[in-house]
C-alpha cells in the first residue's frame, strides 16, 4: 500500500477517527478530573503526638528536711498531696506519719492525682452548682492534744457520721474527725467509696470508731 492509498483511506474515515480520538480525550480528561476532585476532598492525616501526663523531672530522690511529711512532700513534687500514697508505696513505707529528717525517698514517676467534689442531686428544683477541682490548699497538721482543741473539734471528734460540705475532701474530714488526716482510709473504707477523690457534698459519712 503507498502513501496515496493510505492518505485516501485516512480522508475517507476522517470523521469516524475524529470521533474516537473526541472519546479518548474525554475518556482522559473525565479520569484526571474524577481524580483531582477525589483527592481535594479526601481529608488529610494528621499525626497528633499523644499528650503525657508524666510529671517533669521524675523519678528522682528527695532528703527528708525538719518539719515535713509526706502530704508536703507530694505536693512540692506533684502539686497534689494525694500522691503521699505514691511515694510511701514506692519507698515501702509502712507507716506514712513515721519519716525521720535526713531519710532519702524516692519519688517515682507517675500522674498527679486530683480530688473532685460535685453537688449531690437534689429534687428542689435549683439550678445545681457547677463541678469544682478541690486541691487542698494546707500542710496536714499534726495530731493535737486534747488540751489544745477547741469546743466544736471535741465535737467532731466524738462523732459517729460527717456530712460532706462543698470544699471537703478525705484528708480534711479524717483531719477533723480524728485529728490525724492519714485515717482517711479508714472513712473510705467503712463507706465503701469506690472513687476516694470523688465524694460528694450532702453525703452522710459514718466515721469509723
Amino acid at each position: 500500500m503507498d502513501i496515496k492509498s493510505l492518505l485516501k483511506i485516512i480522508k475517507e474515515n476522517e470523521s469516524r477517527l475524529s470521533t474516537v480520538l473526541g472519546i479518548v480525550v474525554i475518556l482522559i480528561f473525565g479520569i484526571v478530573a474524577i481524580n483531582y476532585f477525589r483527592n481535594m476532598n479526601k481529608p488529610e492525616e494528621l499525626t497528633i503526638p499523644a499528650e503525657t501526663t508524666q510529671m517533669e523531672g521524675l523519678p528522682t530522690t528527695h532528703t527528708v528536711k525538719s518539719g515535713e511529711n509526706l502530704w508536703k512532700i507530694a505536693e512540692e513534687y506533684y502539686k497534689s498531696g494525694y500522691n503521699w500514697v505514691d511515694i510511701a508505696e514506692a519507698n515501702e513505707i509502712p507507716f506514712p506519719g513515721n519519716i525521720e529528717e535526713g531519710q532519702e525517698l524516692t519519688i517515682p514517676a507517675v500522674e498527679a492525682k486530683k480530688v473532685t467534689v460535685v453537688e449531690s442531686p437534689s429534687i428542689v428544683t435549683e439550678t445545681p452548682e457547677p463541678t469544682v477541682q478541690a486541691t487542698p490548699t494546707q500542710s496536714p497538721q499534726p495530731t493535737q492534744s486534747p488540751e489544745s482543741l477547741t469546743e466544736e473539734e471535741k465535737a467532731l471528734a466524738t462523732i459517729d457520721s460527717y456530712t460532706v460540705v462543698r470544699g471537703d475532701n478525705l484528708w480534711e474530714i479524717a483531719n477533723k474527725v480524728y485529728a490525724d488526716p492519714y485515717k482517711w482510709v479508714e472513712i473510705a473504707r467503712a463507706n465503701k467509696l469506690v472513687n476516694p477523690d470523688l465524694i460528694h457534698a450532702g453525703n452522710v459519712f459514718v466515721i469509723p470508731r
